[in-house]
């Protein structure tokens, strides 16, 4: 598994450093011993290494994240303690203008996007590497390059399944930069678990009219509501087994909103509090109200079984005069 994996590889860097090994190129190579009664400091690891040997350990670093590598290169930064240089090496050029993140010449190397849309910078997920590197960098790198996160206003990403878990993470230590430009990977939709904060992070900005999830089997109630908060026109959760009453509430409110219309026709069970949400729910469209299930094509899209056992509730309600 990868924490297997990394937990051996943590482990076999231990076993060389602790030989007097170094890292220098991707090599393991054999340190010259301190002198006589000097003692070596802390903070000293790879401070022998030419500027060329220090610009490749960072770029094979960099190269991990753009190859996809998110949890491995993460781990490398959080183990570098003793690295300093190499979190100045990474952000050397980097800058904070206008509220917006300026990526230095290795990142634009690195992270050149395949989006094409005017709205976003061309540079992919250089914005969340940059503050994945920052939110690892000792206190006093960032104040020598002056990478005062508090400036930056806006970022952008490109979050496919790989990254999500990352950059939700990321989205969560900063919080208090509002603007954030989504433009999700295909693959994201293929995605089988969305947490929590995941979704809290998709839901920050949504630019599509209609999103589909089409593995998602179980969602929280605090999930299905951030999805429901970016209100796409139409939501398709097909793979959506059970639905709570919080849940419901959040479908039925979304409709309200405006929404055209919501798939859940994977559903297999019903909360009776789920039953009296959607029941008694309905949506305003085009002046006239609808009943909130529709084979015409809008409002609420719920297996015919489970339907049924909505309108036999409505049936049994008292009428009001």
């Amino acid at each position: 598994t990868p924490e297997k994996a990394k937990a051996e590889m943590e482990k076999l860097i231990k076993e060389k450093t602790g030989k007097g090994y170094v890292e220098v190129g991707g090599k393991a190579v054999k340190a010259a011993k301190p002198a006589a009664g000097k003692k070596t400091k802390v903070g000293d690891i790879g401070e022998g290494l030419s500027k060329a040997e220090k610009k490749a350990k960072a770029e094979k670093v960099l190269a991990m994240f753009a190859g996809g590598q998110w949890e491995l290169a993460r781990g490398i930064l959080e183990a570098a303690n003793d690295e300093p240089w190499l979190f100045e090496e990474l952000l050397k050029g980097c800058k904070i203008e206008d509220g917006k993140i300026k990526h230095s010449i290795i990142f634009k190397k690195h992270f050149k996007s395949t989006y094409s849309y005017k709205r976003f910078h061309d540079y992919g997920n250089a914005d969340m590497v940059i503050l994945g590197v920052l939110l690892e960098s000792p206190t006093k790198i960032k104040k020598l390059l002056k990478l005062d996160t508090n400036q930056v206003k806006s970022v952008q990403c490109n979050p496919g399944q790989e990254s999500l878990g990352y950059f939700a993470h990321i989205h969560e230590e900063f919080s208090k930069i509002h603007d954030w430009h989504i433009e999700p990977e295909d693959d994201l939709f293929e995605i089988k678990s969305l947490s929590d904060s995941a979704a809290k992070f998709l839901s920050q900005r949504w630019d599509m009219e209609s999103v589909g999830f089409d593995n998602l089997a179980n969602l929280s109630d605090k999930a299905i509501n951030y999805l429901c908060t970016a209100c796409p026109e139409y939501l398709d959760l097909p793979a959506l087994k059970s639905l709570s009453g919080a849940a419901a509430k959040s479908f039925v409110n979304l409709l309200e909103r405006g929404a055209i219309r919501i798939s859940l026709d994977g559903l297999e069970s019903i909360s009776d509090e789920a039953v009296k949400f959607l029941s008694k729910g309905c949506y305003y469209w085009e002046e006239d109200v609808f009943d909130i299930f529709d084979d015409g094509g809008d409002g609420l899209d719920i297996p015919k079984k489970l339907q049924k056992i909505v309108e036999e509730f409505k049936e049994k309600q008292p009428k009001k005069k």
